[in-house]
């Protein structure tokens, strides 16, 4: 009897906790909808659920979870501090933390999102999360800031990868959650893979909901500098092929060769011994062959982008039209309209405010000779209408008569044409190139008739 008694006790004790644990939740998320509105849908996309195993805050990005008792206590001593960490499991879910470790160190892998979550929070100017940051925080934040503009967790943990050691007290200064349910996706059943699957997809539609409800207070609110709209919109940006986007550049050519594929000799032969020496079918003489005639890339010297970048970008652009040219990687031959042959020919030029260089290449390895001996040249300020108007003059003089394109890799922050040229066009921004805060492909003063994507050093456009 005193047993029973006992465990009936425990169990009224468990669910009183439960339950106040329960309407201090409900309070700190009402106090983040009635502050910070438009993440209203991630909030509610998150629900809690009372788990008494866990070390007071977690969650799989399904759900929450919290120790009952645990929570109440801290509510009682800090109800910022529980407002924070309810926003910092959030965010987790948003941006798809607890999914994306793969092979990654455990232990880094975690401490390289929480950095990145608390930075998020400690950027927000909300009292219902505001504290006093410590200076060690700021010291990091400051140094992460030197080594890469848009902090995802991915580009963090390679910063904190390639250090040789790290203040001990960071892992103690930025944890706030328990990371115990994240799965890295080893043993994993497939109905379980197909269920993060769709939880993926679930986060994904909601970061595109929130991002688009921060662009509707953007104006009023100044979020489109807040470093969680950057982060938002780097995560929502969808990630194309490299060389998908350069077919926008390969064009339909008629090549004077015999389409011998797409020849019936058996209506031929018929036609022969039926009417003699008349043939039913005439011999194919063209047949179309997809050939980049030329290019023109233009590099920004205005000191925006780094040598190591430009040369990863002439190189994959180079080795891709190559290919597209129909011409086997590494072959010396082959020269484009300017040789007089056929093949690629890619007008690389060097502009700031005026054409600094201009070279001329037709395969890879004329490329790599270049890069080797290439010298940035110029430094001043960007305006992108030399380089436009340059092409469009060659073009016109007929030195440049098969022009396909121009590709201007830059940061995006100049002088742009004011009117649309006679081929295609597109800016190319490295994944960093946010110096102000916001994309420059949405300032006033970028053309609606350019391309526009960001470069990523994995053959991706984002």
């Amino acid at each position: 009897m005193e047993a029973a008694e006992g465990n009936k006790k425990s169990r009224t004790a468990k669910e009183a906790w439960e339950r106040i644990a329960a309407q201090i939740l409900t309070v700190a998320r009402q106090e983040l909808y009635l502050s910070m509105r438009y993440l209203y849908l991630a909030l509610e996309r998150m629900p809690g659920k009372a788990d008494h195993r866990i070390n007071w805050f977690g969650t799989d990005g399904t759900f929450c979870y919290y120790q009952p008792m645990l929570l109440a206590r801290a509510y009682e001593q800090d109800a910022v501090l529980v407002n924070r960490t309810c926003l910092h499991s959030v965010l987790h879910g948003m941006f798809g933390h607890m999914y994306r470790r793969g092979e990654r160190e455990q232990e880094l892998w975690n401490l390289a999102c929480d950095i990145v979550v608390e930075e998020l929070i400690d950027g927000l100017s909300v009292s219902s999360v505001q504290k006093l940051i410590p200076e060690e925080r700021k010291r990091c934040y400051l140094w992460l800031a030197k080594e890469t503009r848009v902090a995802s967790a991915e580009r963090v943990y390679e910063v904190l990868k390639d250090q040789a050691s790290l203040p001990s007290e960071w892992e103690t200064l930025f944890r706030v959650d328990d990371h115990c349910f994240w799965e890295s996706g080893e043993n994993q059943s497939p109905a379980e893979k197909e269920q993060q699957e769709r939880e993926c997809e679930l986060w994904r539609e909601t970061r595109e909901k929130v991002q688009t409800e921060m662009e509707t207070y953007a104006k009023a609110a100044g979020m489109e500098k807040t470093r969680l709209y950057q982060e938002l919109a780097a995560a929502n940006r969808e990630k194309t092929d490299y060389r998908k986007f350069l077919q926008k550049f390969v064009r339909l050519q008629e090549t004077a060769r015999l389409d011998l594929d797409s020849f019936d000799y058996g209506y031929y032969e018929y036609g022969r011994r039926l009417y003699g020496n008349m043939p039913l079918i005439e011999e194919l003489e063209y047949q179309e062959q997809k050939r980049v005639r030329e290019l023109a890339v233009v590099i920004d010297t205005s000191g925006s982008c780094s040598r190591e970048l430009v040369s990863w970008f002439l190189e994959e652009t180079v080795a891709v039209l190559e290919e597209a040219a129909g011409e086997k990687a590494g072959e010396s031959g082959g020269r484009g309209s300017a040789g007089g042959t056929g093949g690629l020919c890619c007008h690389i030029l060097q502009c700031d405010n005026q054409i600094q260089e201009e070279k001329t290449i037709y395969n890879v390895q004329e490329l790599r000779l270049y890069l080797e001996t290439m010298q940035i040249v110029g430094r001043g300020g960007t305006d992108f209408r030399p380089a436009f108007r340059y092409a469009e003059e060659k073009k016109q003089s007929g030195e440049w008569r098969e022009l396909s394109g121009l590709l201007y890799f830059t940061d995006g922050y100049g002088m742009y044409p004011t009117y649309p040229p006679d081929f295609e066009a597109a800016f190319l921004f490295p994944e960093e190139s946010w110096p102000e805060g916001k994309p420059p492909w949405k300032s006033e003063s970028f053309p609606v008739w350019a391309m526009h994507i960001e470069l990523s050093k994995k053959q991706e456009i984002q």
